[in-house]
């Protein structure tokens, strides 16, 4: 069972690396399963906030808290866990288990649903999506190394990234505040990235890789430069 828990968390730990959410998505399912309730909500708790605090303190940038979108999350939070603790008593282990799959089932559809009825704008990449065929929008963790974590900070002189998978890519495009910094191509898709000179504020990073193949990926994050106030 051990051996279990720990191959589905070191897999929902990839795709959280890789997509930046999904962990407890991906872990709750096998860990209500193997688990009574109380055990797996702790479970869950534990390693969640293991992983955050590794991504957190390996960055080694100072976090930044965005008060405006976390408080009302947990504003929100705190009858939703007084009525957890009254579900976790109140109902047997067999139902939990059929409710927590229906809830994963559920939120992946309203992610595909969300992501089907997208407009460009609700979301400025989905505006090159309409100009470039065969174009995908991912996570910008999907693209590069060193991203600025959601939340994070970066400092204005200097920013390192690495491209991910770069044996499959041709050539990749770095966008800072909608102005092209950087065009990396051939071997130097297998070097660090080196950005000096960032704007002292809010600002979006995107990146526009064009694979081997001919496709097109599309990610991009809104970066929060140290000392400046997140809008």
């Amino acid at each position: 069972m051990v051996v279990v828990l720990a191959v589905v968390a070191l897999a929902a730990a990839v795709v959280q690396a890789s997509t930046g959410l999904g962990f407890a998505l991906i872990l709750s399912p096998a860990v209500f399963a193997l688990l009574e309730p109380e055990s797996a909500v702790v479970a869950i708790t534990v390693l969640g906030l293991a992983l955050n605090g590794l991504v957190l303190f390996g960055e080694r940038r100072r976090p930044r808290v965005a008060w405006g979108e976390v408080g009302p999350i947990l504003i929100a939070s705190l009858p939703g866990a007084v009525c957890g603790v009254l579900v976790l008593r109140a109902l047997p282990k067999s139902v939990l288990q059929i409710a927590v799959g229906l809830a994963v089932i559920g939120a992946a559809a309203l992610r595909a649903r969300a992501r089907r009825d997208a407009t460009p704008a609700d979301n400025q990449a989905q505006t090159l999506l309409t100009t470039l065929a065969h174009t995908s929008v991912v996570s910008l963790s999907r693209l590069i190394r060193g991203a600025p974590s959601l939340g994070g900070c970066v400092h204005h002189r200097r920013l390192t990234l690495r491209i991910r998978s770069s044996s499959r890519v041709r050539r990749l495009d770095l966008y800072v505040a909608g102005k092209r910094v950087r065009h990396v191509r051939g071997r130097a898709l297998r070097r660090a990235v080196h950005l000096r000179y960032l704007p002292r504020r809010t600002y979006t990073l995107r990146a526009q890789s064009t694979l081997r193949d001919g496709r097109h990926m599309v990610g991009q994050r809104r970066v929060i430069a140290c000392g400046a106030r997140a809008r």
